[in-house]
């Protein structure tokens, strides 16, 4: 990666490579942060001569950014169902199979499994003086070695915050916790990627264990006290799976409800909500219900988008029809190629699939 930051004056910001890698604003840090992303109307000039402060013997430009995205590889050690194999190579065999099976599903059967995606990535000391924000995420970042690798091989840690998208399955790497290999950097985020508890957040994301999440965050905590540069927070997505599920999700976990930031499916399109009329609506009806019991505004805004996006979503019957039958074949496939029995809590899976006669298509 040492070589993506040099790039020729002549590029435009669209067309250097990872571009929209870095820039972005950290609100959890508390840094500041400028966005640079592709097709943002700012003057490439202005981008010049903000972030690249001098040109190198090559007649290249240098980078000053001050944040780095970095998501180096899909591998990961989830399958989640509301996931693909382009974000975690758990995904590649249970894919391929569920293709043999349905040759006729998606793009009539040529669609093509991602692979292993990995970049083999390190930064130069140059490139890292005027960072102040890495950003990991995969796949799962701490499943890979050149993410540890790359954390050693920074001198200067004190001025630098990280932050991490993570299923927090995995807290030690070669004998060392993960903290141990953190502990020098100015502050170190988790948000947490978790969309239940028990049976229904070990069915949605399959790899995850209840109990070791549990234990993990036991640890967190004190690490937390320990290291005095920890914190974190989660991160829910609502799906037709799991929204009856929020509230008793939340009052388990007994966390500030101002550290979840909640989000909704709307693909993989079998998935979402607003494609089932009785999980709709019950769903509508659960969310108001227990709306007052929210704390936290900035919880409480993001419910009622969703509530806002159930309400005035147009599907038609068709839309209706597909996300049936779609469902009903990754959930069978799910359970036979996982070797699975579908939780208790999720029966009524059963009767959003079984087909309704009488449905007119046009």
């Amino acid at each position: 990666m040492d070589n993506s930051f040099s790039w020729p004056l002549s590029m435009t910001c669209a067309q250097r490579p990872g571009c929209m890698a870095g820039c972005s604003a950290v609100s959890n840090t508390g840094l500041a942060g400028d966005n640079i992303t592709q097709n943002s109307g700012i003057q490439i000039a202005g981008l010049e001569k903000k972030y690249f402060n001098k040109k190198n013997f090559k007649g290249e430009i240098e980078p000053n950014f001050i944040s780095l995205d970095l998501r180096p590889s899909n591998i990961c050690n989830f399958k989640c169902r509301t996931c693909n194999d382009g974000f975690s190579t758990k995904w590649q065999e249970e894919k391929e199979d569920f293709y043999k099976i349905n040759k006729n599903v998606l793009y009539f059967g040529k669609e093509k499994l991602s692979g292993v995606n990995k970049v083999n990535f390190k930064l130069n000391e140059a490139s890292m003086k005027n960072i102040e924000i890495l950003y990991f995420a995969g796949g799962e970042p701490f499943v890979l070695e050149e993410h540890f690798e790359l954390l050693e091989s920074i001198k200067e840690k004190k001025h630098i915050s990280i932050m991490y998208n993570t299923n927090f399955s995995i807290l030690k790497y070669k004998g060392k916790t993960i903290f141990e290999y953190l502990k020098d950097f100015r502050s170190v985020h988790f948000s947490i990627s978790i969309d239940g508890l028990g049976e229904v957040g070990e069915f949605v994301r399959t790899g995850f264990d209840t109990k070791i999440f549990k234990k993990n965050f036991l640890i967190m905590k004190w690490a937390i006290d320990h290291y005095k540069n920890v914190s974190y927070d989660f991160q829910y997505t609502c799906s037709v799976l799991n929204s009856f599920n929020f509230f008793e999700f939340l009052e388990e976990l007994g966390e500030d409800d101002d550290l979840i930031n909640f989000h909704y499916i709307q693909y993989p399109f079998w998935y979402n909500t607003v494609n089932f009329d009785e999980a709709k609506n019950n769903t509508i009806k659960l969310f108001e219900e227990k709306l007052n019991t929210i704390v936290s505004d900035k919880l409480k805004s993001a419910i009622l988008k969703y509530l806002e996006y159930l309400k005035n979503s147009k599907v038609t019957d068709w839309d209706k029809i597909n996300a049936k039958k779609y469902l009903r074949g990754n959930v069978a496939h799910t359970l036979l190629f996982n070797d699975l029995e579908l939780p208790e809590k999720l029966s009524f899976v059963n009767d959003l699939i079984v087909e309704k006669k009488n449905i007119n298509l046009i």
